[in-house]
């Protein structure tokens, strides 16, 4: 994800597949998964971290 919007920027449209789909917990559980994935990202950018950087994406 941070790649992708580091591309794409804020306007972009992300698409999940297999991952979200084949979630154990359901679909609902994966998806606010990802939601809170790229809400944190976007909020650390917006604070001016740079996540890459910093060592948080592994």
């Amino acid at each position: 994800m941070l790649a992708l919007t580091k591309i794409f920027g804020d306007s972009s449209v992300l698409q999940f597949d297999g991952g979200t789909l084949g979630h154990p917990w359901g679909n609902t559980s994966s998806a606010v998964a990802n939601r809170v994935a790229l809400e944190a990202y976007v909020q650390a950018r917006n604070e001016g971290r740079d996540l890459a950087r910093d060592k948080y994406i592994y």
